[in-house]
């Protein structure tokens, strides 16, 4: 029986749809902010990039209070 190696079938299906992806940004409040798309009909925003906001130097902190919370 062949066993399937799914970490590898993972990665390929990511992969292959990495180039559907679209990137843009936008400025809020002096701060760049990511948003991605496959489809355009759902957007991504990047919580890191809005975290910035807050702290510029640790916005993995503000993003753990938001998960704490």
């Amino acid at each position: 029986m062949m066993e399937l190696d799914y970490q590898m079938l993972f990665d390929k299906r990511r992969y292959a749809n990495i180039s559907k992806v679209k990137k843009d940004t936008i400025e809020v409040k002096g701060v760049a902010i990511q948003i991605y798309t496959e489809d355009f009909k759902n957007d991504y925003v990047s919580l890191t990039d809005i975290a910035k906001y807050k702290n510029r130097e640790e916005p993995n902190v503000v993003v753990a209070n938001w998960m704490r919370n």
